[in-house]
Parts: C-alpha cells; sequence; structure tokens
C-alpha cells in the first residue's frame, strides 16, 4: 500500500469513528434529559408545584402532616385529600420533602418537612 492510500484509509476511519461518537453523545444527551425530575417538567400550576411553593414559603418548617397541607392548598388550589397525600408522598421520593413522624391526637402521622 502506498502513503496515499493509508492515508484516504486513515480518514475514512477518522469519519467513522467522528460518526461514532457523535451518535454515542447524543444518546447520552437523550438519557440526561429522560433523569430530569418530572417536577421540573410540570405545568407551573401542578399540584407538586403548589406544595414545592408551600415550602418555598416556609409552611413546612414545622412539620405537617399532609391533611395540614390539603387544607392550607384548599385555599388556593381545590382538590381533593388523596391527591396531596400522593403528590407529598412522591415528592419525598425525589427528595423535595423529608418525612418525619408526628403525634396528633395520641397517635403516630407522617408528617413531611424542610
Amino acid at each position: 500500500m502506498s502513503n496515499e492510500d493509508l492515508l484516504s484509509a486513515l480518514k475514512q476511519i477518522k469519519l467513522i469513528v467522528d460518526q461514532c461518537l457523535q451518535q454515542a453523545s447524543g444518546q447520552q444527551t437523550k438519557t440526561r434529559s429522560r433523569a430530569k425530575s418530572a417536577v421540573e417538567n410540570l405545568r407551573p400550576d401542578s399540584l407538586p408545584n403548589q406544595i414545592l411553593a408551600l415550602r418555598e414559603n416556609g409552611f413546612f418548617r414545622p412539620a405537617k402532616t399532609f391533611n395540614e397541607a390539603h387544607a392550607e392548598l384548599e385555599k388556593s388550589y381545590p382538590c381533593q385529600i388523596v391527591q396531596v397525600k400522593v403528590a407529598c408522598r412522591r415528592l419525598w421520593k425525589r427528595k423535595y420533602l423529608r418525612k418525619v413522624t408526628k403525634d396528633v391526637n395520641g397517635k403516630k402521622q407522617t408528617a413531611y418537612v424542610w
């Protein structure tokens, strides 16, 4: 093989490697976009974002149960208590809230705090 043949073969190999790297970096970008928190992708008026707004305003500084959070949310965002319970649990799983035990009327209940 002459030097020209070797150079053309190396250029073809380089082109193939560059294409593979571009495809691989595109796949990593897709993986990262899927890994984003679901809360970031929600509408601003969604229930989880309403709960996060309460958190930012200091509502969860003393631990609050989902019943207390529901009572506060009802003032501005009509929803069912079960929805608040599920949303608080999902936010806890994503580490947007912390879970503690609170004594309410002699019974231990799950409460959320930040």
